[in-house]
């Protein structure tokens, strides 16, 4: 015993020796982030290291590094927001931590309902012009129901209604908690007060629309070789005689480009497919990749010649300021020959986007940004202003929106 105190005190002795002799403390080994929840739900983090689904959670992570917290609700719990720490008062279920601290954050639900009683709600199904759809729930009874059924579920219990297309499209939903939906299933959190929910079904409309002569824009990303002074950065100009997806040769920079469509499309339509035709101007087998983008806004202003470079219509601006969420990339791979008929992939979720803007008036601005990595490749396609050389125009198959609710 007396062997293993000296041993002890020795130790102790020598620490304290060390440490008045100045020698280096050893590095923290990093912070704490302590995650707690208020409600039902839970918490996880990327990197792992924090799950609060047994209550609070704590791990260490190493300076600097960035933890993205994500909030996720239980049953029909609600994500209220983020209280302490770097997030506070942030609605967005995730939450990005750096650790430059020890930190500690707070994530707020509502408390989830206990099931209630059973209670019946109505699922109506119309079909207009010729088409046929029917709707299932996954709980409560219904089975492709073709006309107007009742669905059994406890109450605060969630239900979720799909709706299918046999002939036509799926237009849209009405009434109760899936009114003004457009998606084909739609989840309904029962109560006592549900109100009739319909399901309805058209016929799928197909327009095409060429787009405008004036309504054609490229903007150069960086100064022209030709004329930097005439055409710099950022410049934007609707006469050109062909465009150039990437990289513009003429000028020697890469390239955004602009096209506006005047539709007759109604607003809130259900977007079936959406893609644009257009004529290579000339063969070309570079690899090129364009991102297809929108601008989601009730009424986009036309496009105009840039020459001063205010930046007041050009395309990368107007994309930025409210481009669409959704994006598509066009990868070009294969050659094309002069004449060839090319098409872009399917861009119905960009289309879907732009149409249900709140007071949507029928046109179209999209957008092709390039690809900085992709260096000098291009792909040449005629722009209309050739007349009679060619086309550039968007072909959208739709199914109109429901005119009204329907009645109980």
């Amino acid at each position: 015993m007396f062997s293993r105190v000296r041993l002890l005190l020795s130790i102790s002795i020598g620490l304290l020796v060390l440490a008045a002799c100045g020698a280096p403390v050893p590095p923290a080994t990093g912070f704490d982030l302590s995650v707690s929840v208020v409600g039902d739900g839970a918490v996880t983090s990327d990197p792992a290291g924090i799950d609060t689904a047994a209550g609070t959670a704590s791990a260490n992570f190493a300076e600097g590094d960035v933890v993205t917290l994500t909030a996720a609700p239980t049953g029909t719990a609600t994500f209220v927001n983020w209280t302490d720490g770097p997030c506070d008062a942030s609605t967005d279920p995730a939450c990005a931590v750096e650790m430059t601290a020890d930190t500690a954050v707070t994530a707020n639900f509502t408390e989830a309902a206990e099931p209630g009683e059973d209670v019946t709600f109505t699922v109506n199904v119309v079909n207009e012009g010729g088409a046929v759809g029917t709707v299932s729930s996954d709980v409560g009874g219904v089975t492709d129901c073709a006309d107007s059924c009742e669905v059994t579920a406890a109450e605060n219990t969630q239900v979720v209604l799909t709706a299918t297309a046999t002939t036509g499209g799926f237009a849209g939903w009405t009434g109760g908690d899936c009114d003004g939906q457009n998606t084909a299933t739609c989840t309904v959190t029962v109560n006592a007060a549900e109100e009739a929910i319909t399901a309805n079904f058209n016929n799928v409309v197909t327009t095409t629309e060429t787009v405008d002569i004036s309504q054609v824009v490229e903007q150069l990303v960086n100064a022209s070789s030709v004329d930097p002074i005439l055409y710099p950065a950022g410049h934007n100009y609707t006469d050109s005689s062909d465009l150039d997806f990437g990289y513009d040769p003429t000028h020697s920079t890469q390239q955004w480009i602009g096209l506006r469509f005047d539709t007759a499309l109604p607003a809130g339509a259900n977007i079936q497919s959406a893609v644009i035709t257009m004529t290579a101007d000339e063969g070309a087998a570079d690899a090129v990749t364009v991102t297809l983008s929108g601008e989601a806004v009730a009424a986009p202003a036309p496009f105009a010649d840039d020459p001063n470079n205010t930046g007041s219509a050009d395309a990368s601006t107007r994309a930025g300021a409210n481009g669409t969420t959704a994006t598509v990339d066009w990868a070009i791979t294969d050659p094309w020959a002069a004449g060839d008929a090319v098409t872009t992939p399917d861009l119905a979720a960009i289309v879907q986007e732009i149409v249900d803007v709140a007071g949507w008036g029928g046109s179209l601005v999209l957008f092709a940004s390039p690809d900085a990595a992709a260096g000098t490749a291009t792909r040449p396609v005629v722009n209309v202003l050739d007349t009679g050389s060619g086309t550039l125009e968007i072909t959208i198959e739709y199914v109109a929106p429901p005119a009204a609710p329907a009645s109980n």
